[in-house]
């Protein structure tokens, strides 16, 4: 996994605050006991699926029952929350 990259697969996830006022997310398992010090922000996994599922019960009453829109609305939404940009 690169450091432009996140995932909810690993033990959890860090972000870091990068050039520009950018993110950059990466898994907890790639990192060093210094880094995991260093970071800005961590989010153990239980709390990135609280997160998950907080963001699910948002988009559900907020949008229509359509799915395609459902996860459109949940991708955006997940990645404003951790400052992941679309491409």
């Amino acid at each position: 996994m690169s450091k432009e990259e996140w995932s909810l697969k690993g033990k959890g996830i860090i972000v870091k605050c990068g050039e520009n006022l950018g993110y950059v997310v990466i898994s907890e398992e790639t990192l060093s006991q210094k880094e995991r010090e260093n970071a800005d922000i961590f989010y153990p996994k239980h709390t990135v699926e609280f997160l998950r599922k907080k963001l699910i019960e948002d988009v559900k009453r907020t949008v229509p029952s359509d799915e395609e829109l459902l996860i459109a609305v949940l991708v955006k939404r997940i990645n404003k929350r951790f400052g992941v940009e679309n491409e």
